[in-house]
């Protein structure tokens, strides 16, 4: 689930070849609301028949339409504005009465936040309900890879992956303490391990979060542990954790790394997230970033415990409600508003698994961006001046030179300081990097024009 005041959707590639036809885009809360009702609906061309606003009237036999040439284009996209921050858990698309050919193949939802585009979800190949009809309801943004709700008996896992759980010792479920409904209790009792090879995220982005309720800090609790160990709990920093140590937190993430942060989480309710979104490695607390750093670090298991770390000697003494784990994904890039309802593990949008495309359809790759694909690119270094320069990794952000508008960014390489811009369209932009260590000034380089793709 995410929470943003605008939302769009871009990259949408109708089944067939020729145009589009929608009667309803509808967006669902957590408690499974629909909130669009009153949004303001703009698009980046106007529709070829039919009103914006006949995506939310709550008619399935009214219908927008676009041509083909408009939602092919480059930049084609259909924007809401709620008036203030919404949590979206699934969104759907109604079909027009044409043909199937005419419905979304593919779609990428993105919302706003601090003034840039972020991708929330992306489908390739979006169920087909039937004219004038909904698609199926899914939920709660990217599907989770491993999803412990503390919600049933025997303990199992809540996620599309379904990865068998295996408990050690004694875990009850129980409504007291609980943040929605139930939750697991260990009370240092026990635990619950699971092994998946997509649990292996490498250096790539990955979302960990979860409620815990923990009674003492005198024995280092840690909710969870990521290892190459199975049964998940390994006596080593090479390893991931989240620790909560006499009222201060700390992470294990292929070695020690000292937060600093002390934070209240005695009997009561405390959200943990980790995050890592672009080799930068967050922790928020109560929806709150307290912590961050530069961390590129490979793992490369494949095993979780849940409820313990280290040995059965640090077995969480508390509950824990909602653990959730997704990898390839950061949920989270700022300060967030905390879940209201409990996590499903479920997909915003629901897929098609028998639909193949017909010759020549979706032949062309579908970008997260819309605005700025395509098959150039731009690459470069990062040095510090002297003699010889040194290579430096920094983050850098690439913009439109006209316009000012951010386009991309990224972090260089920690070694050579290489930086690549994959898959742009073709033009002339601007590219920053600032020093995060505060040692030197930042350095901005204009009329980069973007080559063709090798």
């Amino acid at each position: 689930m995410s929470t943003a005041r605008h939302w769009r959707i871009v990259g949408c590639a109708p089944r067939g070849q020729g145009g589009l036809q929608l009667s309803q885009v509808q967006f669902y809360n957590l408690a499974s609301a629909r909130v669009e009702s009153s949004a303001t609906i703009t698009s980046s061309v106007p529709p070829s028949a039919g009103a914006l606003s006949n995506l939310n009237d709550d008619s399935l036999t009214t219908v927008v339409e676009f041509s083909a040439a408009a939602v092919l284009a480059s930049g084609f996209w259909i924007a809401w504005d709620f008036g203030a921050d919404v949590t979206i858990e699934a969104i759907r698309f109604a079909a027009g009465g044409g043909s199937a050919d005419t419905f979304l193949g593919a779609v990428t939802v993105q919302r706003l936040e601090a003034g840039v585009w972020v991708t929330t979800g992306a489908v390739r190949q979006l169920e087909y309900p039937g004219p004038n009809a909904a698609n199926p309801l899914g939920g709660s943004g990217t599907a989770a890879t491993f999803l412990l709700s503390g919600d049933s008996t025997p303990i199992t896992d809540s996620s599309p992956q379904q990865v068998p759980v295996t408990v050690s010792g004694t875990v009850n479920i129980a409504a007291s303490p609980s943040k929605f409904g139930q939750a697991l209790q260990f009370n240092a009792q026990g635990h619950v391990f699971a092994q998946n090879p997509a649990f292996a995220f490498g250096t790539g982005d990955f979302t960990v979060e979860y409620w815990q309720w923990a009674t003492s800090s005198s024995n280092d609790p840690a909710a969870f542990q990521l290892s190459d160990t199975v049964g998940g709990l390994k006596a080593s920093s090479d390893s991931i954790s989240v620790v909560w140590s006499v009222g201060r937190w700390y992470l294990y993430f292929g070695g020690l790394l000292n937060t600093g942060v002390n934070h209240p989480g005695a009997n009561t309710w405390v959200h943990v997230a980790l995050v890592r979104a672009s080799g930068q490695l967050s922790l928020f607390l109560d929806g709150v970033k307290v912590w961050t750093v530069v961390n590129t670090y490979n793992f490369t298991g494949q095993h979780l415990a849940v409820g313990a770390y280290y040995s059965t000697a640090y077995r969480f003494p508390g509950a824990i409600d909602d653990f959730v784990f997704t990898a390839g994904t950061a949920k989270y890039l700022n300060n967030f508003t905390l879940p209201t309802g409990p996590a499903t593990g479920r997909a915003l949008l629901v897929p098609d698994a028998s639909y193949s495309a017909p010759a020549g359809a979706l032949s062309a790759p579908i970008w997260a961006d819309a605005e700025d694909g395509g098959d150039h690119r731009v690459i470069g270094t990062t040095k510090n001046t002297g003699t010889p320069d040194t290579p430096v990794r920094r983050r850098v952000r690439l913009h439109d030179q006209k316009s000012g508008r951010l386009v991309r960014e990224t972090w260089s390489h920690a070694v050579t300081g290489e930086y690549a811009f994959p898959n742009l369209r073709a033009g002339t932009f601007y590219a920053t990097a600032f020093d995060h260590t505060g040692q030197y000034g930042g350095v901005i380089e204009t009329d980069v024009l973007s080559e063709p793709m090798p």
